[in-house]
């Protein structure tokens, strides 16, 4: 009994038909009157035949310029046996053998229905994409894939990083011969390619950028195929452009290139191509954002920074940056002596963070805060059981800044025995913990700060002049505001701009008169009474400019809130606040005061010499 020998479609269009072999040939190719058709520009008009002889079926190429593929290889004639698989262009046919009894199977003889592309047409994948997606016939394994390339594009951190996944993803499931990716540059007019490769195609003329662009600013992808002629050979290209756009914003576009005899691309590839641009593109959106939040902390940080840079241009503010940042590069101590307000722990950071112990913490210490009975448990710590209330052990400000600084503000205010012991751990470097036995070495720098002149032993007889020369291995002294009224402007434009979001309504600026105000202020509490001023005003202001109204209003509000101050305080106050009144004039000033002259003299020698009040 002779078996009957069928070719069946085995790819899409039309998967399933066949067509039984005999005598008489069965021609396939792209004109209407093959036996078998295949509307495919990759396919030749008449491109092979498959007949029967002697119980042998035989396929012959006829000269097609795309080849024919049997089991992968290229043939020009071949004998086939079941189960051989035919590629021609994109179609995969399959040749089969049944028994005549067993055979069911019609005998089609008709070509079937098929969508692949006419000659010179392009399919055009437009925004109703997922729609058609559905019915693309892409394959579990290819959706399996899509949903492991997400997983892989949440881990990347980089733009660099989600490129080089892109990239494998796309080589390892469309092996392109030529592939190109551009991103879309600022101006969003420019390409920047940030891959483009030719691997192993001899007709390679460079990207398609013009095809690209269109892609790009119609925001759909489309599969070109291209004849190809050249002396050395004939056949097709295949082009595959898929745009990645994000919304309505445009991030980049994808082009890949195949030729004949390698595997066409169809539809299938399209829509695989297309879903992955989907996928990745919120992940450019993200990366974009992340590395615009990256830029911002790090502009955040410059202002921080340039916010603690000491403000102000006057000689006296240069000298003091210049001399901050030369004993930034020293070990020695550093004692810093100003009023109260002028900024002193701004110049102990600034100090720390212009030093190679930048990377360690800056622990600051409030001398004047902490209760007298509690400064060595907080400085030294202590263990477990030490005593009452020591549940467990604490390490003490001093071990926390152990590879840093120890910032010691108002160093003046220290008891004696908390001197002694101070000065113990400067000079050896170790401490002991309350209730601890062993010595623990602690390597950190000092730095100090006090609004007293602790210098003066007869004014200061309570401080120790051992650790006031420990302290002051490198002294600087910060001049108060009053002493550099040439930047109060910049402070005060400064401290406007900080302060703006305390206001209900846009402020533009200072009002004419604002700055007279504020240069006529001796501003006894100096950049900080300033700063506490304008914020004050910037909530006081129902205009657009802050006016010198406004500004009184804050310091009045300010005075009203200070702290009680000693009887000594409010007549220093007093005394300079009416020597601006009268602009300088004592004999004038001696009168209102109700003093003798000689008295308010020696009382404003007395001033500067402690730099209270500046010489005229």
């Amino acid at each position: 009994m002779i078996p009957i020998f069928r070719i069946k479609t085995k790819s899409d269009p039309g998967k399933g038909a066949s067509w039984v072999v005999s005598e008489t040939p069965l021609i396939i190719g792209r004109e209407k009157g093959c036996d078998i058709r295949i509307a495919d520009p990759l396919v030749s008009r008449r491109h092979c035949q498959i007949m029967l002889d002697e119980g042998e079926v035989h396929l012959q190429d006829l000269g097609s310029r795309n080849f024919t593929l049997v089991n992968g290889k290229q043939v020009e004639k071949c004998l086939l046996h079941p189960g051989d698989e035919i590629n021609i262009g994109q179609a995969t046919l399959v040749l089969t053998q049944t028994s005549p009894r067993d055979s069911n199977v019609p005998d089609i003889t008709d070509n079937p229905s098929t969508v692949t592309l006419a000659e010179g047409d392009v399919i055009y994948l437009s925004n109703s994409a997922l729609k058609d997606f559905e019915k693309s016939g892409v394959t579990v394994t290819d959706v399996l894939q899509l949903f492991r390339a997400s997983r892989i594009f949440s881990h990347a951190t980089s733009l660099e990083k989600l490129i080089e996944t892109l990239d494998h993803i796309i080589v390892d499931r469309l092996h392109p011969q030529c592939f190109w990716m551009a991103l879309v540059e600022a101006s969003d007019e420019l390409f920047e390619y940030r891959i483009a490769r030719t691997e192993t195609s001899s007709s390679a003329s460079g990207p398609p950028e013009e095809s690209m662009r269109k892609s790009l600013e119609e925001l759909r992808g489309f599969l070109v195929p291209e004849q190809l002629t050249s002396r050395s050979r004939h056949g097709a290209l295949a082009l595959l452009i898929v745009p990645i756009f994000f919304g309505t914003h445009p991030i980049g576009v994808i082009a890949l290139q195949v030729d004949a005899p390698h595997k066409p691309y169809d539809e299938k590839d399209l829509h695989f191509l297309i879903a992955l641009a989907h996928a990745v593109a919120p992940f450019f959106g993200a990366i974009e954002k992340l590395n615009g939040l990256e830029k911002e902390v790090e502009w955040l940080r410059a202002k921080q920074k340039q916010s603690l840079a000491l403000i102000g241009g006057s000689p006296a503010m240069r000298r003091l940056r210049e001399q901050a940042a030369k004993v930034a590069q020293s070990p020695a101590p550093v004692l810093i002596i100003g009023e109260t307000g002028t900024g002193k722990e701004l110049v102990a950071r600034l100090i720390h963070d212009l030093s190679n112990r930048v990377q360690g913490p800056l622990i600051t210490v409030n001398c004047a805060a902490i209760p007298t009975d509690l400064i060595e448990s907080e400085l030294f710590g202590y263990e477990k059981g030490a005593f009452t209330g020591a549940h467990e052990r604490h390490i003490g400000l001093i071990e926390q800044s152990g590879g840093g600084t120890l910032f010691l503000d108002e160093i003046g205010d220290l008891s004696t025995a908390s001197q002694a012991r101070i000065l113990r751990a400067l000079e050896t470097k170790q401490i002991r913990r309350i209730g601890g036995k062993e010595e623990i070495s602690v390597d950190f720098r000092v730095i100090s700060a006090t609004n007293k002149d602790i210098s003066d032993g007869l004014k200061y007889p309570s401080f120790r002049r051992d650790l006031y020369h420990r302290l002051r291995a490198v002294e600087i002294r910060i001049p108060p505001l009053r002493e550099r009224k040439t930047d109060i402007p910049e402070l005060a434009e400064h401290f406007l701009r900080s302060a703006r979001y305390l206001s209900k309504h846009p402020l533009r600026g200072f009002a004419d008169g604002a700055m007279d105000f504020l240069d006529a202020r001796s501003w006894t509490g100096n950049v900080r009474e300033l700063k506490n001023s304008i914020e004050t005003a910037v909530t006081f202001s129902a205009n657009e400019f802050i006016t010198a109204e406004d500004l009184q209003l804050a310091v009045n509000e300010q005075e009203a809130q200070e702290r009680p101050i000693s009887l000594e305080e409010v007549q220093q106050r007093h005394i300079i606040k009416t020597l601006d009144y009268c602009r300088g004039h004592v004999l004038e000033a001696a009168k209102i005061l109700g003093i003798g002259k000689s008295k308010l003299y020696d009382l404003i020698a007395e001033y500067r010499a402690r730099g209270i009040l500046h010489p005229e």
